[in-house]
């Protein structure tokens, strides 16, 4: 791995301007030692799960974004969003959501810490909502975009055509979300405040990601039940379903994959630490045994 330097920037904010006298809403942060893991493990619904640390933030706003482990419906819809890369390749947006959990880690003093826990849709897990309900038959793409508007996500739809009859919602909105793509046997996931569908067993988009030692990859290609396991140097081009294309030296690993699962694990000012993408790769599209309407 080649030196540059890596770069994490992160933007908390709050949704009642309360941050200071003057109505802020939001606190920047760069050039901060970050420790993070992004998590996205596939699903029927996948809500892509981060656990950060940052050191350096000001005592006043840490305690200002501290949630004190407060019951779920208590939780103040903070936000955080995180780009990362470096000056060469650039900077791009990995995540944004809802803090679900931040305190305050004095552990290591005088290194104190801010550690949080944050998943996208979090509040639309938990806050109650009316329900949806249509008449006759309707497309699916119509029913989730009216639910990523209620939310406030955009949508994007991949090759998802399918009808349901006469569908009636209840519950919480993502719990709705689920509903629908439970019933038209459907795949989901909310990254960077977008609401994206495609088919069971397919995969994400068309484009492949092009992977090979000169493009990141490091070490071989694991074998596992279902595929394989590669480990590449941090690619935020990386996303569930995405198709690869692996270029090895391990000829059973060369060819078509799609991601099922993966993982971001980075670091910034923190010497020897991690900068790396895992991702589970197997040759068909996620299938999930879903339920009919």
């Amino acid at each position: 791995m080649s030196f540059v330097t890596r770069e994490i920037e992160l933007t908390f904010r709050l949704p009642d301007g309360a941050l200071n006298d003057q109505g802020q809403d939001k606190v920047s942060l760069r050039g901060h030692r970050v420790e993070l893991i992004l998590a996205q493990s596939g699903g029927i619904l996948t809500l892509g799960e981060l656990q950060l640390r940052v050191f350096g933030m000001k005592m006043t706003d840490m305690n200002k974004f501290s949630t004190n482990q407060l019951h779920a419906l208590a939780v103040r819809g903070a936000d955080i969003s995180v780009s990362a890369g470096d000056p060469i390749k650039g900077i791009k947006k990995i995540f944004d959501g809802t803090m679900i959990a931040g305190v305050v880690n004095y552990s290591g003093a005088p290194d104190v810490a801010f550690d949080l826990n944050a998943r996208p849709g979090y509040l639309f897990q938990v806050a109650p909502a009316a329900a949806n309900s249509y008449e006759g038959s309707t497309d699916v793409a119509t029913i989730i975009e009216a639910l990523a508007k209620q939310m406030g996500y955009g949508f994007e739809n991949h090759g998802v055509s399918v009808q349901l009859s006469n569908p009636n919602l209840p519950g919480t909105l993502i719990q709705q979300l689920k509903s629908v793509c439970n019933a038209a046997r459907v795949l989901c996931k909310i990254e960077n405040g977008i609401i994206s569908i495609w088919p069971n067993g397919a995969a994400f988009g068309e484009d492949f990601l092009q992977i090979s030692p000169a493009t990141g990859l490091v070490g071989y290609p694991v074998f596992t039940n279902t595929g394989i396991q590669i480990v590449t140097e941090f690619n935020p081009e990386a996303s569930l379903g995405r198709r690869v294309h692996l270029d090895s030296s391990v000829e059973k690993a060369r060819g078509e994959w799609v991601i099922h699962s993966m993982r971001h694990e980075l670091s910034t000012v923190y010497p020897q630490g991690p900068w790396f993408t895992t991702m589970r790769l197997a040759k068909e599209g996620l299938v999930l045994n879903v339920s009919k309407w």
